[in-house]
């Protein structure tokens, strides 16, 4: 049972949200999941928004995670089409 593993990872891994930023130690790790509706369009890009509030205002990043096809992702390091 693939998404049991998951889980039961997760768990022993993740911090709360409100936790002290000095006390984590590594940079953050996502488990990433997707599923398409039979009756839809298939999907094209999974992407993951940071979004965060400084002095300077309102901010987001968008990464592409993965794509479809011959797409390239930015968590490979490789530019998309």
């Amino acid at each position: 049972m693939l998404r049991a593993s998951l889980w039961e990872v997760h768990l022993r891994r993740s911090v709360p949200l409100t936790t002290n930023k000095s006390v984590i130690s590594s940079a953050p790790e996502f488990i990433v999941m997707a599923s398409a509706d039979p009756e839809s369009a298939p999907l094209q890009r999974l992407q993951i928004v940071k979004g965060w509030i400084d002095a300077d205002g309102t901010h987001e990043k968008v990464i592409d995670v993965a794509c479809a096809g011959a797409g390239r992702s930015e968590f490979r390091n490789k530019p998309l089409p």
